[in-house]
């Protein structure tokens, strides 16, 4: 167990030579330059995907899983619910940090985890060096932590949370500077009982203490986070009431628990939520067929709405040269077969933005990976140039990729 500490490290790690890869020489777009396949050879595993975060040259994947596989050959490698990648070699390293949930725990019952594996992760974030897990578990690398942990991506030592527990499951991050804010469907976070369904820690202090005067109260699950440049932030999930005002599945609160009202919610639920030049993106599920819908920020009024015939479960931006708004693309992942009545399109598609956020998003025509599974893609991220794809799947654009993509 370790202090806080300032993470200004530069992250090294050695592969495992098991799982080597090569890179397939991909063709690009012209928009936003995603590759038209993924890598070749990335380590994948032997269960859903639902999280990874960057950190310098590797990438931390979370989700519901006993180990890590290659996807040439089969071998595996043992992780629990965590591994961590090489982004250039697609190479699973030696870190090894379990994810677990013990049912001899008698403050959870793990009988909650979703299927036969005990423990998983849904949220992963970085800051500086340090790992920022959230899932349903009782402890990580052998030591106890209920529901959220901080980890040293180095050493894989464990930062110090004091004495505060979480009674619930963490579904979502995102980070203000070293203000983390967390979702779920907990009704306390670090010991704070105010805190129903979302709360935010400042995670520069040690251990960690809660900001003082952001109380929320949320009715129902929390699945997503987005941080607005003015620090305000936007929450979307399976909810109806906001501190006991109607605010169905999206809403804005400033840092001091003030709920800002949007004119436009969503009559059915969110799984992710996004945002670029002004615009908060939102995926949405249920009803007859998914949608991302643009909102203005600015009163929550919709710009647009595309959709498919099945649920949008997950969201990000990917602009591979940060040249700005006019080569963005939003990346939307879920489980339909079509998208806007057109087929080759399932389950995850690239759509082009604007600079003028009013302007309607395109579908890009050119960009057809089609992962090969009925429930999909659970998690996207877009960080460096790079595309990280999760979920439930086994071949992405044609290459063996089971649960996890890597594009770049």
């Amino acid at each position: 167990m370790k202090a806080r500490r300032s993470a200004a490290r530069i992250l090294r790690a050695t592969c495992v030579g098991i799982l080597s890869v090569g890179v397939v020489a991909a063709t690009q777009n012209a928009w936003a330059s995603i590759p038209s396949q993924p890598k070749s050879g990335v380590a994948g595993t032997d269960g859903t995907v639902y999280a990874s975060a960057r950190i310098g040259d590797v990438v931390y994947v979370g989700g519901i899983f006993d180990n890590a596989v290659d996807p040439t050959t089969g071998i595996t490698v043992p992780r629990e619910n965590l591994m961590a990648v090489d982004v250039t070699t697609g190479a699973v390293l030696p870190w090894d940090v379990p994810v677990t949930c013990e049912p001899n725990d008698a403050q959870v019952s793990c009988a909650n985890v979703d299927g036969p594996k005990h423990g998983e992760v849904r949220a992963l974030i970085a800051y500086g060096n340090d790992l920022i897990i959230g899932g349903y578990f009782t402890a990580v690398g052998g030591t106890k932590r209920l529901m959220w942990a901080i980890v040293d991506s180095t050493d894989g030592s464990l930062v110090d949370l004091g004495s505060g527990r979480t009674n619930g499951r963490v579904g979502a991050f995102a980070l203000d500077g070293s203000i983390l804010y967390a979702g779920g469907s907990f009704t306390k976070f670090d010991g704070e009982s105010a805190d129903k369904k979302l709360s935010a820690v400042d995670v520069a202090t040690s251990p960690p203490t809660a900001v003082p005067g952001f109380d929320p109260n949320v009715s129902d699950v929390v699945r997503a986070i987005v941080v607005l440049p003015d620090h305000n932030v936007v929450i979307g999930g399976q909810f109806q009431k906001v501190n006991g005002t109607d605010e169905p599945n999206i809403a804005e609160l400033t840092p001091g628990d003030v709920l800002v009202p949007w004119a436009d919610n969503p009559i059915y639920n969110l799984w992710d939520l996004a945002y670029s030049n002004g615009v908060v993106y939102a995926g949405r599920g249920e009803g007859k067929g998914g949608k991302v819908i643009a909102y203005n920020p600015a009163g929550g009024t919709q710009y647009w709405q595309l959709g498919g015939n099945g649920d949008v479960q997950a969201l990000t931006i990917y602009d591979d040269d940060g040249a700005g708004p006019d080569a963005a693309q939003l990346i939307a992942g879920g489980h339909w077969s079509t998208w806007n009545g057109l087929h080759g399109y399932r389950k995850l598609v690239a759509i082009n933005l604007s600079a003028n956020p009013a302007t309607k998003g395109t579908l890009d025509t050119s960009w057809q990976p089609q992962p090969n599974s009925t429930k999909g893609v659970w998690h996207l991220d877009g960080t460096d140039g790079a595309l990280f794809v999760g979920g439930e799947f086994d071949t992405v654009g044609g290459i063996s990729a089971p649960h996890f993509a890597i594009f770049s």
